[in-house]
């Protein structure tokens, strides 16, 4: 459906180009869930903008179902693209159903007449963000997730076969994040739509796109979230940190160990797990040999702490434990 061929994005300035990114070669098809991923200032939202010919291409091409993106009359590229920019201010006066309908000016012209396919169109969108019962709130009264939720009805009811995101779960909180990252994915699916966003959420995409487009200053890579992990074409989003991407265990963040006398544990493995994370996040190597000065026998709900030559201490929480170890107890790490 839309291919980027040899495609160099950026700014000019007077007789100077200035490029963000290698040449381009992409693809992707309709159904699918595209992520833009790549580090700060490498031009995911320059690229978008390109794409919706809001930014003239420095080089290259796009051709969308077949046809140079810049041979669409404005008129033919409203029904073809449809494109949600980050952080758009929508005017609070409007009801979230005027700002939908809004979207089907393709059809009817800036003043022209909603007919009735075109309000069937917009409580369709309405429905599939599941939104339908606030058709007559005012913007203004929107959660930040409710605001998204109808920008993105608003590019749905312009019934394009191309919708265009930039950063579309900024500013949002996780539960929200996941609900309209999970919304668009069910849209894609069910109304063969192609989805094609920038995000930073990496454990998010790596989860629901089908293909990543992955921007860097002198390279460029599309793949499968799996594909590209294992190639790790991701490492270099994580450069001059430790910070990796374990196949097995998620995003990985190394902790810095301020004790030297690691803490040994028996007991409840499943809290035991948890206690386990905890004290290396604060520091405290852990310990399988049970041979440590500093013990732990963890029960249900109970932590029972040994240091050698002082009294038992019993705890109720993970917290009150890792509290009493710091502050107590300030040479524990030397013992």
């Amino acid at each position: 459906m839309i291919q980027l061929q040899q495609l160099v994005i950026g700014y000019r300035k007077g007789r100077t180009q200035q490029r963000l990114s290698t040449a381009l070669d992409f693809t992707a098809s309709p159904g699918e869930m595209v992520a833009i991923v790549g580090p700060n200032g490498v031009g995911k939202s320059t690229l978008l903008r390109t794409i919706v010919r809001q930014q003239a291409a420095l080089a290259g091409s796009i051709e969308i179902q077949q046809t140079r993106w810049d041979g669409f009359s404005q008129k033919e590229f409203a029904r073809i693209c449809s494109f949600v920019p980050t952080g758009q201010p929508p005017v609070s006066q409007f009801t979230v159903y005027e700002a939908v309908a809004m979207a089907r000016y393709p059809y009817t012209g800036w003043g022209g007449k909603l007919k009735q396919e075109d309000g069937e169109a917009v409580e369709e969108a309405l429905r599939a963000v599941h939104l339908p019962g606030m058709r007559d709130r005012l913007l203004g009264e929107l959660s930040d997730g409710e605001r998204q939720r109808t920008l993105i009805a608003r590019a749905i009811a312009q019934n394009t076969p191309l919708i265009l995101l930039d950063e579309p779960t900024a500013f949002l909180d996780i539960p929200n994040r996941y609900e309209v990252l999970q919304m668009m994915r069910n849209i894609s699916e069910e109304q063969h739509k192609l989805f094609i966003f920038s995000s930073h959420d990496i454990e998010f995409i790596l989860e629901i796109a089908d293909k990543i487009w992955l921007l860097y200053p002198d390279s460029a890579h599309e793949g499968s979230p799996e594909e590209l992990l294992r190639d790790q074409a991701l490492d270099r989003l994580f450069r001059n940190t430790d910070i990796h991407y374990d196949l097995q265990k998620g995003l990985h963040i190394p902790l810095r160990q301020r004790y030297q006398t690691s803490v040994s544990l028996s007991g409840d493995a499943a809290e035991r797990s948890w206690l386990e994370k905890a004290l290396r996040r604060s520091g405290y190597p852990v310990s399988s040999s049970g041979r440590s000065s500093i013990r732990v026998e963890v029960k249900k709900n109970k932590y029972i702490l040994k240091i050698k030559n002082e009294p038992q201490q019993d705890f109720l929480s993970i917290y009150s434990l890792i509290l009493y170890l710091k502050n107590k107890l300030p040479d524990a790490g030397n013992a």
